[in-house]
């Protein structure tokens, strides 16, 4: 989207720093600010960067942890141009350097036997259908597995004892996405010794070619956090950071001020600043700001839903954060909720959604005075008791492998104001393309005579 080095460490913006990592030709490690920051460069990143991108942010569980680790190693082994996004938790944490793996290749022998009592021995849970990591699957001459170091299952299918065909599939469809020649994976939780970030560096960061700290003030303070939340760690945690400090290169992001943005809501100011600087404008409303802005030669707009804007030299880039006060968010896809049929196909630990009280989780069944309740965890210390007759009242909530929706409070109105929200949004939204209908409808009109 910009030429090469339009973009340089001492004038850098929070904007720009994802197409400033992809001028790298080869390793990047970034130790971001926040996990926030981690989010909106990663997916900038993933429609940019021709390279490898891993995002090493926070660990919701021990298999997230994992999955983490052996991506971290796995990257830094290949020796191909990456860029690792890592937060002050994932610096702080302790990795292992190996684990135990499983190959496949089309058209090899395997003892399916042999292989499904590797999988229990590691710790493996069997599923007619796999829907999370560290299960498996085996229906006749079909294994399905989701192992701990890979972002999406593995469907392998057999002929007699022979690798017919091997491909990635969808989780929740449950089809083929992408067929593979030779995969492997790693299935177990090595108990090994545990080593620093700084350790696994050294051992195996001989690709890298930079190392970067975004705002090492505010980091800084985090680290302050977290030694709060872990005083016996206090030495060791403060060791790593000074590791850091001397080998890692500062950059200091800043944002374009938000009072003077305000001003570009007024679409009139752009065209009018636009008369003395080249300004470029990053939508997915491309094709009404190519109304808009029609006959204004240094405006420029390109159809892409950046988080916000920035300088790129002496180009002043837009988005929707600075024209409508709209914060693009990409990185969870919610897919969707299922509906649940009967109480035996809610799991302990699944994330729901009550059509009242917003997303929660399922705890398990409580017997209460006789009867059977759905015991939901929310925020807080907060609990919900569902009578098992109101299942039709539940939904399961599914989004991208990975992430974990937010928990609302109850009582506080948490999910019915966000509901009230988008509501009221979507009315104003239909009276505005109403208005604009009409307003199209009630214009005047020339009519060419004919040829």
């Amino acid at each position: 989207m910009f030429k090469q080095n339009t973009f340089s460490s001492e004038n850098l913006y929070r904007g720009s720093l994802p197409f400033f990592l992809s001028d790298e030709k080869k390793g990047v490690i970034l130790l971001s600010s926040s996990n926030k920051n981690i989010e909106d460069y990663y997916y900038t990143l993933k429609d940019f960067y021709d390279g490898e991108i891993i995002k090493i942010d926070d660990f919701e569980d021990e298999n997230d942890e994992y999955k983490k680790n052996y991506a971290l190693i796995d990257c830094l082994k290949n020796k191909k141009k990456f860029i690792i996004l890592i937060s002050l938790q994932g610096v702080i944490k302790k990795y292992v350097k190996e684990g135990e793996k499983l190959s496949f290749e089309k058209g090899k022998d395997i003892s399916r036997k042999e292989l499904e009592e590797k999988l229990v021995e590691s710790g493996y849970r069997k599923n007619y259908l796999v829907e999370d990591r560290m299960e498996y699957s085996l229906r006749g001459d079909i294994l399905d597995i989701f192992p701990l170091s890979s972002e999406l299952p593995y469907r392998i299918e057999f002929f007699d004892t022979e690798i017919e065909r091997i491909t990635e599939f969808d989780l929740y469809t449950q089809k083929s996405i992408e067929e593979k020649n030779s995969i492997y994976m790693y299935i177990d939780k090595n108990k090994n010794e545990r080593v620093s970030f700084i350790e696994i560096l050294k051992e195996f960061g001989k690709s890298i070619n930079k190392c970067y700290i975004e705002n090492t003030e505010i980091l800084k303070y985090k680290l302050e956090e977290q030694i709060l939340k872990n005083r016996e760690e206090e030495d060791e945690y403060r060791e790593i950071f000074l590791e850091i400090l001397s080998s890692f290169e500062p950059l200091e992001t800043k944002r374009l001020d938000f009072d003077k943005i305000k001003k570009y809501e007024d679409l009139e100011v752009i065209k009018k600043e636009s008369k003395n600087k080249k300004i470029l404008i990053l939508s997915e409303e491309k094709k009404r700001y190519d109304e808009i802005f029609q006959g204004c030669k240094n405006i420029e707009i390109k159809k892409y839903p950046h988080y916000e804007g920035f300088y790129a030299g002496e180009t002043l880039v837009l988005t929707d954060r600075e024209i409508k006060g709209i914060r693009v968010k990409k990185e969870v896809r919610i897919r969707g909720g299922v509906r649940y049929e009967n109480v035996s196909q809610i799991r302990e630990g699944d994330f729901i959604i009550h059509e009242n009280f917003g997303v929660g989780r399922y705890l398990g069944i409580e017997i209460i005075d006789g009867s059977d309740y759905l015991k939901i965890q929310y925020a807080g210390e907060d609990k919900l008791y569902v009578p098992t007759e109101n299942l039709n009242r539940i939904e399961k909530y599914i989004c991208d492998p990975g992430n974990v929706p937010e928990l609302y409070n109850l009582g506080r109105r948490g999910f019915k104001k966000k509901r009230e929200k988008l509501e009221s949004e979507m009315r104003e939204f239909a009276k505005e393309l109403i208005s604009i209908q009409a307003r199209r409808k009630s214009a005047l009109g020339f009519s060419f005579s004919k040829d």
